[in-house]
């Protein structure tokens, strides 16, 4: 009886002894989430035949049983200054995406100084151009600081208490 990780097998008792160790699942296993690929014998005309239906499970460290893990769905955590919202969509190109990643990536981090990731940039449409253009107009607003360090990317800083001129607030 094999698993994923290692090959492992119920241990065998001769009558009259008890086994020393029952059988677990290996752990720590690099195979703990793994995706299902369905494929339907029946075509939809209305569903993408190239798309293949994913069914994401996990593997339950109590039970020993694979049980269904949903994906989980990607949110904006807030509160966002609508100051600093409404100066980055008065800004051209892509700023306000690069804003709304920048956004994203606080939400995620546990500190005030972050970087521009790949993963951001292609979730919300921004090319390798675009982020950077994107980075200098929103340094230029006053809405982020830039520090830039030979051979990596800008770390940023979000400046969260931006007011516009004339706001009432």
């Amino acid at each position: 009886m094999g698993s994923g990780c290692r090959n492992h097998s119920r241990q065998t008792t001769t009558p009259g002894t008890q086994p020393v160790t029952p059988w677990q699942p290996p752990y720590p296993c690099p195979f703990l989430y793994i995706s299902i690929y369905l494929i339907t014998m029946k075509t939809n005309h209305n569903s993408n035949p190239d798309k293949i239906p994913e069914k994401r499970i996990v593997l339950n460290r109590h039970t020993g049983r694979w049980e269904d893990n949903p994906i989980k769905k990607r949110f904006l955590k807030g509160p966002i200054p609508l100051d600093w919202l409404t100066a980055a969509t008065q800004l051209p190109g892509k700023a306000i995406n690069v804003g709304i990643a920048l956004w994203w990536i606080a939400g995620m981090s546990k500190t005030d100084v972050l970087k521009l990731t790949r993963q951001a940039q292609l979730a919300l449409n921004i090319s390798k151009d675009a982020g950077r253009d994107g980075l200098r107009r929103l340094q230029q607003a006053g809405l982020i600081e830039l520090t830039a360090k030979p051979g990596q990317r800008h770390s940023v800083r979000i400046i969260k208490d931006f007011a516009l001129h004339g706001s009432s607030d």
